[in-house]
């Protein structure tokens, strides 16, 4: 327990703690996106794979992350995606040098959370894929209906070009020349429904019974006289109905795809004004209170960057886009608070929303880094920086505007943090 309790207590040099903050976000970042990029034809403990070379993974962090992902997974399942977000908070608290209370509690609950939260996702899986059933259920699908009407369309009945009379005796030809008392019925093909037309007839006659049993054709009275047709009746037996062909407009091309893909390298440089400061955005997370310190600052950084996109445009909806790699160099003007200026270099990763069609898509990145400054508490000025080496964090959001696959522009928030600041 007292081991356990050393890794939630930072120590008592300031410097140190915050190389132990920044250590514990880089790992867990690394092992984002170890997990997210986890494929089970890597190689792994329990597998072998046949990629080699420079294709030997094809995790973004190597056959280390490979390895990694791969035994996470198998140990929490999803639930291994809460890792990194643990180790980034505690991360936190050590950049802050601010100790955990209660460890052992949060252990356990964090641990609980990690193995049940896969059991609540499988669950709500399962209410779905029901739902979704009963609904299929309840409202007949289009299979069933076209089914359902051609098993109507079999008892349709239509009468047979035929003849007979009234009395039950058969037409002949005979007895229609020797002008017979039988009335005859007039003959057409038309849909009855079961014996609408039978049954009036069989009223009073006899030999009905079997008709429906008899295969042949029963033979006609009289040959049925073509009635005069009519000029615009008229249709040419050779002809066939014209024949439409429905052409489908094509498709606009992906303008985004000369864009965004995979291995493509950008440079890119950003200037920005940041007027005021406030607190600790994490103070909400970590349980301390949300103040500033009385000095103001404004920052004007000028930022270059070299970007290197991980992957193609995939995933759906409105979260289609791609991640890329940024590393930074970085110089701040400090026009407004004790020290002068900031020097840093600076990492981190960026997510793209990148739409279907237009030239607009929205990005999120976060960086962290570390540079030096002009640091003026040694010098007496209370809540200046503490010295001269300090950490850096980025967090931004915004618009980027592609004018051509070269050349585009951005707009966008941007929060800087520079060590305790």
């Amino acid at each position: 327990m007292r081991y356990l309790s050393q890794i939630f207590a930072p120590t008592n040099n300031r410097r140190l703690n915050e190389l132990v903050g920044f250590l514990l976000c880089i790992s867990a970042l690394l092992l984002f996106l170890a997990l997210a990029s986890y494929s089970p034809l890597d190689p792994s403990f329990n597998s072998a794979s046949v990629l080699t070379g420079s294709r030997a993974a094809r995790n973004w962090i190597g056959v280390v992350g490979a390895l990694i992902s791969d035994l996470v997974l198998q140990g929490f399942g999803i639930g291994a995606f809460l890792v990194p977000v643990f180790a980034t908070v505690l991360g936190i608290r050590w950049f802050r040098s601010r100790k955990v209370a209660s460890p052992i509690a949060k252990v356990v609950g964090a641990l609980w959370l990690i193995i049940f939260v896969p059991a609540l996702l499988a669950l709500l899986a399962i209410t779905a894929s029901l739902q979704a059933q009963s609904s299929q259920s309840v409202s007949p699908s289009s299979q069933e209906r076209s089914a359902r009407a051609e098993l109507r369309d079999e008892y349709v009945l239509r009468a047979p070009d035929m003849g007979f009379s009234l009395d039950g005796q058969e037409a002949s030809p005979a007895g229609a020349e020797g002008g017979g008392s039988a009335t005859r019925v007039p003959t057409e093909t038309s849909p009855l429904d079961s014996s609408a037309v039978l049954r009036e007839s069989c009223i009073t006659t006899t030999p009905c019974t079997n008709w429906r049993s008899v295969p042949e054709r029963l033979p006609q009275s009289v040959d049925p006289q073509p009635g005069p047709v009519a000029e615009g009746d008229k249709r040419d037996e050779n002809s066939k109905p014209p024949s439409v062909e429905t052409v489908r407009p094509p498709k606009p091309p992906d303008f985004n795809r000369n864009i965004y893909y995979r291995n493509k390298l950008e440079f890119g440089l950003d200037v920005g004004y940041l007027p005021i400061n406030i607190p600790f955005v994490f103070d909400v997370f970590l349980g301390d209170g949300y103040t500033k310190t009385p000095l103001n600052y404004t920052l004007m950084p000028i930022i270059a960057s070299l970007r290197w996109q991980m992957d193609d445009v995939g995933g759906p909806w409105i979260f289609r886009g791609n991640w890329d790699l940024t590393a930074s160099a970085a110089f701040t003007v400090i026009p407004r608070g004790p020290e002068t200026h900031y020097i840093a270099w600076i990492m981190g990763i960026r997510r793209n929303f990148v739409p279907r069609h237009g030239r607009l898509a929205p990005y999120f990145d976060g960086r962290l880094g570390l540079g030096n400054i002009d640091a003026k508490e040694p010098l007496g000025v209370i809540w200046a920086q503490g010295q001269d080496f300090t950490f850096t964090v980025n967090m931004g959001s915004g618009v980027r505007y592609n004018f051509n696959p070269r050349y585009s522009i951005s707009a966008g928030l941007n929060w800087m943090h520079i060590s305790n600041l």
